[in-house]
């Protein structure tokens, strides 16, 4: 709290001197009508950027009661104070940082999936010389909020963190190449629950809730190498957790209740490498690999929430090494990537065909290393259905000149998300498109799938129209449609979209209608977003 006052003091006092002041309003509006969900969210966020010579000051005030997705909240949301000088830069407040690739330290936030993992602390980065580079840091997240599998649009899941670390970084005058090593320490705190036997019923009657205070030191390399026609990334990292309360599991048979677990510590390990290169066609090659094992867990551990100590920390957030969709049908069907207990390889092709074509190919294999909890000595993905298995062909084939853009994609995505049987997923999207016409942009998408799930075959598809004038005012409209059985006959969703801008800093949006919802992913962060059946407003304000 000392800090955090200190901070504001200083950014009061800092923007008396500004030179430069940045800002922006958003608000969103929204009514759920679906008789079995209604509910309505009120958002409102105030930025203000203050910049001066060598600092600048960034505060985030919210209303949001309630927010669509997330916890209710009135008051600062964000606020840091940065100063950056000639051969080292403070920054404090609320942290954005990333340690090697992300796999120790990634702190990042994104509204969309209500997803916030920054600590609140200080970060000072020092240039020991033109080489040489060291980072540290400290901060502390007192509420971090996570979703399970059964929450909906509130988080039920509540943790805190400690995390401090240091990463020194090299760079040689031949810039051949650059390395750096890191060392961090944090502690992680977590809700158990805790069950009494009764001895004279040999019921468990009383239930009570601990905070599990997990203390964490990790540490690792990165090595960067560059050629003429290619370069090579790669990262090793290992870890070790201590754990205040053991993680045990007991058995009871009528008259004996025996400890058959009692776990006070683990280990866990991370590699990940990268190859990128030039061929002899002009074309691109890039092999990813990735062997995470953070925290290898039984299936059933999988999804126990009295472990959460025992699993990726929230920060352990490193690459994917998977193509994480963004575009129509395709979007539902990202890989949720398990940091904890996941080897695999992605192979990414891409070549120019001529000056308006540029065709993309990409294979991707990913699976749990094991079936248990014990490590083993696996080291590529296996497709055998208790190991969670997911692969997918990619091929794109994008067109561009100077009025006139598509892209075009088929996908094939294999999958099992439970361990006991296979979706498969044909993706087919042949337009997706925007032509300049004058004014006005006329845009599109048009895409179908087929889809073989449970032993049940059905199709999706989806259709997207959209017209701009003159960036000033668009309307779009959105279709999906699927003939899965577990909705009714020949589900459809349609939604409208009207936005518009009276001047260069205000839009205004609004939409109506019915929306699918699905699975959404970012820097390896997904979440199920629930369909909507209703209306919104937005109100963006930039100064």
């Amino acid at each position: 709290m000392n800090l955090y006052l200190t901070i504001f003091i200083v950014s009061i006092f800092t923007s008396v001197f500004a030179q430069e002041y940045r800002g922006s309003i958003y608000s969103r509006y929204g009514e759920n009508m679906q008789p079995e969900n209604e509910f309505t969210y009120a958002e409102n966020f105030l930025t203000l950027n203050i910049q001066g010579d060598n600092w600048d000051v960034t505060s985030e005030f919210v209303y949001n009661k309630p927010p669509e997705y997330g916890l209710k909240l009135s008051g600062i949301r964000t606020l840091s104070f940065n100063l950056v000088q000639e051969s080292w830069a403070l920054y404090s407040g609320h942290l954005t940082a990333v340690f090697g690739n992300g796999l120790a330290f990634n702190f990042f936030e994104d509204k969309s999936l209500d997803f916030d993992n920054r600590p609140f602390g200080l970060r000072v980065d020092f240039d020991l010389s033109e080489e040489i580079q060291i980072t540290s840091l400290y901060g502390r997240r007192n509420e971090f909020t996570s979703y399970s599998p059964s929450a909906d649009r509130t988080p039920d899941i509540l943790t805190s963190y400690d995390a401090g670390g240091a990463q020194l970084s090299y760079f040689p005058e031949d810039q051949d190449w650059n390395s750096s090593g890191y060392f961090t320490l944090s502690k992680f705190r977590s809700p158990v629950r805790m069950e009494s036997l009764n001895i004279e019923t040999l019921s468990s009657t009383i239930v009570d809730t601990n905070e599990q205070e997990a203390t964490i030191i990790g540490s690792g390399i990165t090595f960067t190498y560059f050629s003429d026609n290619w370069e090579w990334n790669i990262e090793y990292g290992a870890l070790k957790k201590w754990f205040d309360l053991p993680l045990v599991k007991q058995e009871f048979d009528g008259t004996v209740l025996k400890t058959v677990e009692s776990i006070s510590n683990q280990t866990g390990t991370v590699l990940y490498s990268q190859w990128i290169g030039s061929l002899p066609d002009h074309s691109t090659l890039t092999i990813e690999y990735k062997l995470y094992q953070y925290g290898i867990e039984s299936s059933d551990n999988k999804i126990n929430f009295n472990r959460l100590a025992s699993k990726s920390l929230p920060f352990n957030l490193g690459p994917t090494s998977l193509p994480q969709h963004v575009v129509g049908l395709l979007a539902n069907l990202t890989h949720v990537v398990d940091y904890g207990d996941e080897v695999g390889f992605n192979i990414d092709y891409r070549k120019n065909l001529g000056e308006s074509f540029l065709l993309t190919g990409i294979y991707s294999q990913a699976s749990r290393t094991s079936i248990s909890e014990l490590k083993n000595t696996q080291f590529l993905p296996k497709m055998d259905i208790e190991y969670f298995p997911f692969q997918e062909w990619y091929i794109e084939l994008e067109y561009s000149d100077i009025t006139f853009q598509n892209r075009s994609f088929a996908a094939f995505t294999d999958y099992s998300t439970d361990g006991i049987s296979k979706e498969q997923y044909i993706s087919f999207i042949p337009f997706y498109f925007s032509k300049q016409m004058g004014s006005y942009v006329f845009s599109g998408l048009l895409g179908t799938q087929n889809v073989s799930k449970s032993g049940k075959n059905y199709k999706n598809q989806q259709v997207i129209l959209s017209v701009d004038w003159k960036q000033k005012l668009s309307f779009s409209l959105v279709t999906d449609q699927t003939s899965d059985p577990s909705f009714d006959e020949n589900a459809r969703w349609i939604s409208g979209e009207i936005s518009y801008k009276p001047s260069s800093i205000i839009t205004l949006r609004t939409n109506y209608g019915a929306e699918k919802g699905g699975v959404r992913c970012t820097g390896g962060v997904c979440r199920y977003i629930s369909p909507f059946d209703g209306m919104r407003l937005m109100l963006e304000v930039r100064f």
